[in-house]
């Protein structure tokens, strides 16, 4: 039953991907059909093959405007990150300023960002600088407040445990608060990622001399709608890779999540010291008799010996072991001392 689970899983996974790919294929052809029987005027409502036709033939201009479009995608989701990570430990580190700063930047979501374009243009004009801005004020909520959770999701008794073997703030922030808050970082990154370029596009629509919110503005003033219905396709391409990189990051900056889990499905939790999981405990071989270590004599027994002391099971042998991310990363080896 054991050996069979892993193709359950891959059967699942296969059957989850073929059912948005059916979805997917049945939008498309209500898209065409919908085109086809003139319900909707065709210059307005581009068919699937229009817009396709429409993409190969303005590649090369679709690609010149993504770049502008994606260097200032990306300028403002770094200049967005280290904001908001510098802001999210202050709040952690204070909580004053987590009383005062955190109701501002709630009441802040609640302004349109369209409403704020034609300020930042206006204050900055046409360069990059209010793209960027826009693109930072975009990216800065939810990094801050994923950030923020995750860092105050970092088991107490941890914090405890290491405060009281005299470790100092910044070594209970790095060994604790920083691994705990990988999970909750990379969930809002892919949030953040697909905004930076939405909220380039939104910038763009404003003034500019070259980007993608640029090109789509010409070609709907000229009533091109399948070249626009491209551009739309493209920015939507974008995002998903964009994600899909962000996935392939966290895979590689928390390989540990590959190893964990149970038959529920279960995850490790984020700390590093041993708690239950459900590794089995490996056979441990008896000592070969009449042999003692380096330096030892071993004395005949008289009689009934005495009952042998045993060793504690290594924490990576036994039951109760639960690896963590500074386990796995080599930064913590626990240690249990033997008796």
């Amino acid at each position: 039953m054991a050996r069979c689970l892993p193709l359950t899983r891959k059967l699942r996974s296969i059957t989850n991907k073929l059912s948005a790919a059916i979805l997917l294929c049945l939008l498309l052809i209500l898209w065409q059909a919908v085109s086809d029987l003139g319900l909707v005027p065709k210059f307005m409502f581009p068919s699937p093959v229009d817009v396709g036709a429409a993409f190969v033939e303005d590649f090369p201009i679709l690609m010149a405007n993504s770049g502008t479009t994606l260097s200032e995608g990306f300028l403002g989701l770094g200049l967005g990150i280290a904001l908001a990570f510098v802001t999210a430990v202050l709040m952690d580190r204070y909580r004053f300023l987590y009383k005062s700063l955190y109701p501002i930047l709630v009441i802040t979501q609640t302004i349109p960002t369209v409403a704020i374009a034609p300020l930042l243009v206006l204050w900055m004009g046409y360069d990059m600088a209010p793209k960027i801005a826009l693109v930072v004020i975009v990216c800065f909520f939810p990094m801050a407040v994923g950030l923020l959770d995750g860092f105050r999701s970092a088991d107490q008794d941890t914090v405890n445990l290491l405060r009281s073997m005299g470790a100092s703030k910044g070594q209970i922030f790095r060994m604790v608060k920083l691994p705990s808050s990988l999970g909750r970082f990379f969930s809002s990154l892919r949030v953040s990622v697909s905004y930076s370029i939405v909220g380039a596009v939104i910038a763009e629509w404003l003034g500019g001399n070259s980007g993608l919110g640029v090109y789509m503005t010409r070609v709907r003033k000229s009533y091109a709608f399948d070249k626009m219905f491209a551009v739309i396709v493209l920015i939507s391409l974008i995002s998903l890779l964009l994600m899909w990189l962000v996935s392939m990051i966290q895979r590689l900056c928390m390989p540990y999540e590959k190893y964990g889990g149970n038959k529920s499905g279960k995850r490790f939790s984020h700390c590093f010291y041993p708690a239950p999981c459900s590794f089995r405990p490996l056979p441990v071989p008896p000592p070969p008799a009449g042999k003692a270590p380096p330096g030892r004599t071993v004395l005949q027994p008289q009689g009934n010996p005495p009952p042998a002391r045993q060793k504690r099971l290594h924490p990576r042998t036994a039951s109760s072991f639960r690896p963590s991310p500074l386990y796995w990363t080599g930064l913590l080896t626990p240690t249990i001392p033997v008796f």
